[in-house]
This record gives structure tokens, sequence and C-alpha cells, in this order.
């Protein structure tokens, strides 16, 4: 039960890093090709 929590609670911060890197990846590349 608690090895089952602690690995769904980092898939939701892994999941959250991974939106965050797309995003800042996306606007970077916007402000690099202008």
């Amino acid at each position: 039960m608690e090895k089952r929590t602690i690995l769904s609670y980092g898939k939701k911060i892994i999941d959250k890093y991974e939106v965050i890197k797309r995003s800042t990846t996306l606007k970077w590349q916007k402000a690099n090709i202008r």
C-alpha cells in the first residue's frame, strides 16, 4: 500500500515536470525563431 502511494505520487510529480518542460521548451523555441 505504502509503496503504491509513493509510486503514484512520484508519477504525478513526473507528469507535472513533463508538462512544465514541454511548455518551457515551446516558449524557448518560439523566442528562438524570432
